[in-house]
Parts: C-alpha cells; structure tokens; sequence
C-alpha cells in the first residue's frame, strides 16, 4: 500500500491534533519511538516548537500517523506503568460513532457516521471556517 507523506503544514497540525486529544491512543514518548527518535525531539518540535521540522522527521511522524491511523499498532500497558508499541498482524482501525457539523456553501449541516478514532486530518469547525476566511480574501 502507498502511504503519503504529508507536508509539514498538515504533519504539524496532524500531531498537534493528536496530542490535543483527551484521549489520544498513544503518549509522546511511544509516538517518539513510533517515530524512532527521541521523546525531547518530538517535544521540542510538535509542543514546544522551539526546533524547526525536518524532512526525516517529516517522513517518519507521517509514517507513525499512518501505522497509528490505520491500527496497524497498538499501545500495551503493563504493571508498574511500563508501556510498549505493538504491531499486529491484521490492522484492526478503532471506529467510534461520530456527529459533527460542517461548513457548506449551502450553509452548516449535521454529519452523522461511523469512522476511524484515530483519523485526524477532517477538519474541525474552527478549522473549516478559517480555511474558508482565507479563501474569501
């Protein structure tokens, strides 16, 4: 399967949704291994913003994105708070029910379906409008 590589604008947003999310699916620091570089990176870059976003990092965090989207992996807890990334054989993506509304030429409309939990790239409200203030001017 063809994955794509998000650019760096969408990368930053996708990871930023993640880790705003109350119940994410994953921490930081098994996303930094995900990613195969270090927790303080992955802080540094996608929370603090303080080191700009490289190309490998670019490719790597879009690549975490899609094993985590797809179901690909999953996070294991055990006793004493030791956490761990697993891989499965058979992706098995995460649905939840979801309503929502959404932007239209037409005016706001009520969206209603089963989709994947970890799929973050449709946009929310604030984000749909903003992109549609930007387009006006």
């Amino acid at each position: 399967m063809q994955e794509t590589v998000y650019s760096k604008k969408e990368v930053m947003r996708l990871v930023a949704r993640i880790f705003s999310d109350p119940n994410p699916g994953i921490t930081v620091n098994l996303f930094a291994d995900l990613c195969g570089v270090s927790n303080t990176v992955i802080r540094d870059v996608f929370l603090r913003k303080t080191l700009p976003l490289s190309a490998r990092l670019q490719y790597r965090a879009s690549k975490a994105y899609h094993a985590l989207r797809n179901g690909e992996t999953i996070q294991k807890r055990f006793r004493f708070g030791r956490e761990e990334i697993e891989f499965r054989k058979e992706p098995k993506p995460e649905l939840r029910r979801e309503t929502r509304l959404v932007f239209t030429p037409d005016g706001f409309k009520v969206h209603s379906a089963v989709r994947n939990k970890y799929d973050y790239s449709i946009l929310r409200l604030d984000e749909q409008m903003e992109r549609n203030n930007v387009r006006r001017t």
